[in-house]
């Protein structure tokens, strides 16, 4: 095993954070631990209040509520403003976020339980306490999402303790944005009107380059008000011409860049007189075309060359942007083979493949790529627009050292894995060989993209892959292997070679129970998908025995009439063991193997989930990867 690394990474600028989040959610005990943990002070807000005005919360509220609130949102800014980057807990009513905070949204399933067991006064008496619970999500949860930069969900079977390391985990990394070289070239773009004031605080919170403002966007720009006046922050706009009259960027005079869509380059040269005088210090033009292809590499260098004669500027002033639509392998290989052509032209250039199934190359060439793209929030806060560029998903990459290599997680879905939390979590456990946390890109991959994918990740030097359990049966063949099924590749000179940590996390999670007070005996495995084979192995080196095991689809109903009382049911259906035929029979402990929408199992004293499954896995995967 590797020597367990005792301390975190030093953040020279970590920005103060703010959890928010429901009553009962364990914002105060969880921001302790996490401060405790990262060397920096905590605050719980209503305590800090409650000291100052020498009155109980609750008396406040009762006074005069819209008083407390005002008193609130003033104490906040003031804590916010501190020295040493504090960690502050807020109440569940704050209104009003305090500029120059990271706001981390905790969720954690079961609040509700927490709230109706607490001793703390009702919000609303005059409502039923279901009624209560869900007026509290109708008012305050679009608040959180729409002011949250992080989201931290914790599954009903997380201890405090470990969920208190996340979230350190998380505020660790996210301080480390502000000094990251990669940040440093990374753009905002604000998606509406609405998100334009927020973008250009988030981007001097976290030190980014520049806000993008696109004209179809934005065919308007916001006149001067109390509140914004984009003419104070001239130097910190992209101005992304996307409709065809170039006058339009004359709007924001001395801004730092512009962004010409080929498609308009005859009418910017046909206003060339009148742009000229205003020209930035950095000018890109930018093609999108439906898909790669010659054809357009060569008219995006020769109108880059244009551009250069028409401004009467050296080559290095106007950088190219290639960034066609690439749906599936193939064309992201296509997109990536034009590096070639790009290399011998004199201009600089970024490949930023466009769609969902592209955004981990975006992820990839980051290093190298000064023109990286960070729509504003959550993917969540426009579900009707999710995309994988958020921050959330681009913490990874925003914090890796650059140059950098990069491991991978391929299936499908992956936008919700937590995959680079736990591989950030296990690296800051152990050496591993290695010098920094790696990269980790998140890759969808449908079975029939497996081969494509397989040899593109050989070709580009990804050192590891983690497989998710829909393409585990599928990836033996494809590499010519012995086993049935693989979760985890590394990379050879000549090809992929694989194994299966799927037992080892297995193992651990057998020892977690017998931790905890289990005692070994007869055992049911519920799912007979992908891990199975794994499951089997860990159990026959176990002292529990396997007495059943059946399939998911058919249901609680094919279990054995004769079933002995059982020690354990191992849940490896995820939720769908809850919506089976029949019910599950009676058990001492209950194992969930998955870590998202956790239910309460019937029938069992014991609930765990899996958290011991997969930081085992993590780690054995990376000791396998560097080995």
């Amino acid at each position: 095993m590797c020597p367990s690394r005792p301390t975190r990474p030093k953040t020279l600028s970590a920005p103060p954070v703010l959890l928010v989040g429901h009553r009962g959610v364990g914002k105060s005990t969880l921001g302790r631990l996490a401060a405790s943990q990262l060397g920096r002070p905590f605050f719980d807000l209503d305590d800090v209040i409650a000291r100052e005005t020498h009155t109980a919360i609750a008396d406040l509220i009762f006074r005069h509520i819209q008083n407390f609130r005002t008193v609130e949102a003033s104490t906040a800014r003031t804590l916010v403003a501190r020295p040493n980057a504090p960690i502050i807990a807020a109440g569940a009513g704050l209104n009003a976020f305090p500029p120059g905070a990271i706001v981390i949204w905790i969720n954690r399933d079961g609040w509700q339980a927490t709230v109706a067991e607490s001793t703390r006064p009702r919000v609303r008496p005059d409502l039923s306490l279901d009624d209560e619970h869900r007026w509290m999500s109708h008012t305050r949860e679009p608040r959180w999402r729409d002011a949250a930069h992080l989201k931290l969900s914790i599954p009903l079977t997380r201890t405090i303790e470990r969920a208190a390391d996340d979230l350190a985990t998380l505020i660790d990394w996210i301080s480390q944005v502000p000094d990251s070289p990669i940040a440093a070239r990374t753009a905002i773009v604000p998606l509406n009107a609405g998100e334009l004031s927020r973008s250009l605080h988030d981007r001097a919170l976290l030190r980014l380059a520049n806000v993008e403002l696109r004209s179809d966007i934005f065919p308007t720009l916001p006149t001067p008000t109390d509140r914004l006046d984009l003419n104070q922050h001239t130097t910190e706009l992209l101005l992304s011409l996307r409709t065809p009259d170039p006058l339009w960027l004359l709007n924001i005079p001395r801004a730092a860049a512009w962004d010409i869509d080929l498609r308009f380059l005859p009418q910017t040269l046909r206003q060339i007189d009148a742009l000229r005088p205003h020209l930035p210090a950095s000018i890109i033009l930018s093609a999108h075309p439906a898909h790669p292809a010659p054809a357009d590499i060569s008219s995006l260098i020769d109108g880059a060359d244009a551009l250069m004669t028409a401004f009467n500027v050296s080559p290095e002033r106007v950088t190219l942007k290639y960034a066609p639509q690439a749906p599936d392998t193939a064309s992201i290989r296509a997109a990536l083979d034009a590096r070639a052509t790009f290399d011998a032209c004199p201009h600089p250039f970024a490949i930023i493949p466009q769609g969902l199934r592209a955004a981990w190359v975006r992820h990839l060439l980051a290093s190298t790529n000064a023109l990286h793209y960070l729509p504003v929030g959550l993917a969540e806060r426009n579900p009707a627009h999710p995309s994988a560029l958020d921050l959330q998903n681009l913490l990874p990459t925003l914090t890796t050292p650059t140059p950098t290599s990069f491991d991978a997680l391929i299936g499908e879905p992956v936008a919700q894995s937590q995959g680079d939390l736990w591989h950030r979590r296990a690296a800051l456990r152990s050496d591993c060989n290695e010098d920094h946390p790696r990269g980790y890109l998140k890759i969808p991959t449908p079975t029939e993209a497996l081969p494509d994918t397989l040899a593109l990740l050989h070709h580009l030097n990804i050192r590891g892959i983690s497989v998710t359990s829909p393409l585990k049966r599928h990836v033996a063949h494809h590499i010519a292997a012995d086993d049935d099924a693989l979760n985890t590749l590394r990379r050879t000179s000549h090809g992929w070679i694989g194994t299966d940590t799927d037992h080892i996390g297995m193992r651990a999670s057998l020892q977690a129970l017998i931790d905890a007070g289990v005692t070994p005996g007869p055992t049911l495995i519920f799912g007979q998908g992908g891990v199975s084979p794994a499951l089997l192995r860990a159990l026959e080196d176990s002292d529990f025995q396997l007495v059943a095991h059946i399939s998911a689809r058919a249901g609680w109903k094919s279990a054995p009439a004769d079933l002995p009382h059982l020690a354990l049911i191992i849940n490896a259906a995820a939720s769908f063991a809850h919506k089976a035929p029949g019910p599950p029979p009676p058990t001492t402990a209950w194992l969930d193997l998955h870590y998202a929408n956790v239910q309460p199992p019937p029938y069992a004293t014991m609930h765990l989930g899996g958290d011991a499954f997969f930081d085992a896995q993590a780690l054995a995967q990376r000791l396998f990867w560097s080995s």
